[in-house]
């Protein structure tokens, strides 16, 4: 291959051009899309973790108002754990 110095120059010139568009291309298509998809998701997953622990705590609150209304109304009728036979 009897390229000059020039030549080879040339030619290495115009292959990194033509790495760096590619690379700068498949940064804006592909690269900077899925960031920022999986920055929207990791909120979500917060936000739904958020919403998860609040409805869990008045979940939580409900059957234990509903433990006590039962343990009421068994003490009225006298099925309690402590009034069974």
């Amino acid at each position: 291959m009897g390229y000059s110095l020039t030549e080879w120059l040339a030619l290495f010139s115009l292959f990194s051009i033509f790495i760096g568009a590619l690379t700068w291309f498949f940064n804006v298509v592909i690269i900077k899309p899925l960031r920022h998809d999986i920055k929207d998701l990791s909120n979500q997953f917060k936000s739904f973790k958020n919403e998860t622990k609040h409805d869990s705590h008045a979940l939580t609150e409900i059957v234990e108002d509903q433990e006590k209304r039962l343990i009421r109304v068994e003490d009225r009728v006298g099925i309690g754990v402590n009034n069974e036979k």
